[in-house]
């Protein structure tokens, strides 16, 4: 008899594409609950392990799947151009927050070429050393590919790896499940700050604007619960949140590119303001959860509201 199985995989693009990783990890005996985001760091995961909606997924997963250092690679060196400091730190939250759960965890450290990177090496330490404190499996094909010279090969493929060669690896990691070791014990862990996610329930409109009106958006992978933001409405962070700072923002950008633009050469800003400080994140047109590049301490005056002149501070 084969024994069932339920895997939840963390991750960027490479943990999405159809008939890449996910595919492999999909099986007869497997339950997959697939939460990876493409061109997000590592604290989309963490995002993803606070929701309410994925507790029970949580709960009863035999192995945690998580894979992010190319996506903070790039982060870092192109586009959004999120700060090494703040990808370390979510690496290492991200960690402390999968260790508190007890349960096996897989690291995934995917090759991008480090030597095209100023800090890549410094961004993949980080997910080993964390790997090491806490007794996670680690499957480094970073430091394979550069101790076999493959990134001739891998050069063809770029940040998104080899779909077949991703499926066959998946189907691996299935077939060895019995064989990862569960975590150490009795490792301190205080570190974290409290995370907390804020939804658009909790919030409320002003200056013309009604009660909440919440729409479902709806892709054939994703489906998500979001406040549409329009012109001339603010939608106010409650005053509970004063003295909390603000790391990230989910975004569904849905409009429709014309004349065959590219979804990542269009998007619109969200605007965030506190009584002495404001910043405008953009969002292509894609789901994202985007990592603000300046965390926001927020005040009981502080509100969230569509850009209109659509001049972003920060990029995605």
């Amino acid at each position: 008899m084969m024994k069932n199985y339920s895997i939840v995989l963390l991750g960027g693009s490479n943990s999405v594409m159809v008939n890449g990783l996910q595919k492999g990890l999909r099986g007869e005996n497997v339950k997959l609950t697939n939460l990876a985001l493409g061109s997000s760091i590592s604290l989309q995961n963490l995002y993803e392990l606070k929701r309410e909606k994925n507790q029970e997924f949580l709960q009863v997963a035999d192995l945690i799947i998580t894979e992010s250092n190319i996506n903070e690679i790039a982060n870092h060196h192109g586009y959004s151009f999120v700060p090494l400091s703040i990808i370390l730190a979510s690496v290492h939250w991200l960690y402390e927050e999968l260790y508190r759960l007890k349960k096996k965890v897989l690291i995934l450290l995917l090759p991008y070429n480090p030597s095209l990177y100023q800090y890549a090496t410094a961004i993949d330490n980080a997910h080993r050393s964390c790997a090491n404190q806490y007794g996670f499996n680690c499957i480094d094909m970073q430091g394979h590919y550069i101790r076999e010279n493959m990134f001739g090969f891998y050069g063809g493929f770029g940040a998104h790896q080899m779909a077949r060669l991703m499926s066959c690896f998946g189907q691996n990691i299935v077939k060895s499940i019995h064989l990862f070791k569960s975590p150490k014990q009795k490792v301190s862990c205080n570190v974290n700050p409290e995370f907390r996610i804020l939804t658009p329930r909790e919030m409320q409109t002003s200056a013309g604007g009604g009660g909440i009106s919440l729409i479902r958006l709806q892709n054939s992978v994703f489906c998500e619960e979001a406040y549409p933001l329009q012109k001339g409405i603010r939608l106010q962070f409650p005053k509970n949140c004063a003295g909390w700072t603000l790391l990230g923002i989910h975004a569904w950008n849905n409009e429709r590119p014309k004349n065959q633009c590219s979804s990542y050469n269009v998007y619109s800003s969200i605007r965030v303001m506190t009584q002495n400080r404001q910043i405008s994140k953009s969002s292509s047109l894609i789901r994202l959860f985007n990592t603000l590049n300046t965390p926001l301490l927020l005040d009981d005056k502080s509100f969230c509201a569509f850009d209109e002149t659509n001049c972003c501070t920060e990029k995605s």
